[in-house]
């Protein structure tokens, strides 16, 4: 689950600087919409929201459904909130493994206005996560219990330092500003289905993950821009598939 992209084509295109993915891998985005009035616009058009939240997956082992991506935007007007933006989003494809379906969901709400944030969380639960295998994640802008609203049946695969239910590291933070001053627990990653492993990666040749996820510059895993500049941390979950 990617966020903040510009445009579906730097996933494995050369706009923007990319390709973002390695070779075998694809992806899809949500599309771009005016941040203030929610019409469609070109990823670069004045207002734009860029197509931001993504969703990527290895063509070897998932296929995508078709016609299940899908998006929630900021703005719901019936709520008489008038000052949500459309650029902040959630986005979801479900993907075909093996012949079972994963639910991918990838979360952006609200930074700036905490009323906003809560009902845009509580609509990414209530029209993008369902199924019986769903995976949702991403910046959630806040460490709020109440805001994140994570139903009872959905396991903390990482949260403000809790790795499943394997360890708990109260000094990991997920955000970093202005060199270190400002430090926030704001990326979190939750699923109904599967377990922590801690042994999966030697079948693939690649480290173990000590406590099933791991969050970017801890325990022994590398930031994903290799301490270059990205504010948040990237969160990596490995599991068992029942």
């Amino acid at each position: 689950m990617l966020s903040e992209v510009y445009r579906a084509a730097q996933l494995t295109g050369t706009a923007n600087n990319g390709p973002i993915l390695p070779a075998g891998y694809t992806g899809m985005c949500g599309e771009s919409r005016d941040r203030n009035t929610g019409a469609l616009v070109a990823w670069d058009a004045a207002n734009a929201s860029h197509e931001h939240e993504c969703v990527a997956w290895k063509t070897s082992r998932l296929t995508y459904v078709e016609g299940s991506a899908k998006s929630a935007y900021g703005r719901n007007d019936s709520y008489g909130k008038s000052n949500c933006n459309y650029d902040f989003t959630g986005f979801r494809v479900k993907l075909a493994l093996d012949g079972s379906t994963i639910t991918a969901v990838a979360v952006h709400p609200d930074s700036g206005n905490s009323s906003c944030r809560t009902e845009e969380i509580g609509r990414y639960w209530s029209t993008l996560a369902d199924g019986s295998s769903v995976i949702i994640g991403g910046d959630w802008n806040t460490d709020s219990d109440t805001q994140i609203q994570r139903p009872a049946s959905f396991s903390v695969n990482y949260l403000r330092g809790r790795h499943w239910n394997i360890a708990n590291h109260s000094n990991e933070y997920s955000a970093v500003y202005l060199g270190g001053l400002l430090k926030y627990k704001w990326d979190h990653t939750f699923s109904n289905f599967g377990s922590g492993c801690t042994t999966c990666g030697a079948a693939y040749g690649t480290a173990n993950l000590t406590y099933g996820s791991a969050l970017g510059s801890y325990d022994g895993h590398p930031r994903a821009d290799a301490g270059e500049g990205m504010d948040h941390r990237q969160i990596l979950v490995d599991m068992t598939f029942p």
